[in-house]
């Protein structure tokens, strides 16, 4: 089975780096968005259940003070939060054969919470666009500030 975690700030919590991102966002001239929330992205691969991710997402991924995170199966493709929110998130993840060393160190740590030892991992960002911006619109962004397409690989889920 293949799992991906989305780690957010909480409510009450300042993201500051989706504040900075919505001024490049308007610097780059871009239409309106209302805000741009920013995030932590993993994805596990094996024999692991749901009750095994969300052990590791609340145990290891997340600060349980300041972050909360969504566990859902990679098929899902869906957005973390409301559906009717009006917004695009982005994720980024690093390529095949490109070294992901957060991966390989959630993959230790699993091991020490002892959950089920899994194939594989990675690591990667998310940033969700509120406001209804169009898709063309937040792939640019993407590729222009917020990611390096040798290296990166962009997925636009809304």
């Amino acid at each position: 089975m293949i799992y991906r975690v989305f780690v957010r700030h909480k409510k009450g919590f300042a993201d500051h780096r989706g504040a900075a991102l919505k001024n490049e966002w308007k610097a780059a001239g871009l239409p309106a968005v209302k805000h741009i929330q920013t995030g932590h992205a993993y994805e596990v691969c094996g024999d692991l259940s749901e009750a095994d991710v969300r052990t590791l997402s609340g145990q290891l991924l997340a600060d349980p003070v300041t972050q909360d995170y969504f566990v859902c199966e990679k098929d899902q493709k869906k957005s973390i939060g409301n559906d009717r929110d009006h917004s695009l998130q982005a994720q980024v993840w690093l390529k095949s054969g490109v070294s992901d060393p957060v991966a390989d160190t959630v993959r230790l740590a699993a091991h020490d919470l002892d959950l089920p030892e899994f194939d594989q991992a990675r690591s990667g960002s998310f940033f969700k666009f509120f406001g209804a911006p169009a898709p063309k619109e937040v792939k640019a962004f993407c590729e222009n500030y917020l990611m390096n397409t040798l290296i990166q690989k962009l997925e636009i889920v809304g």
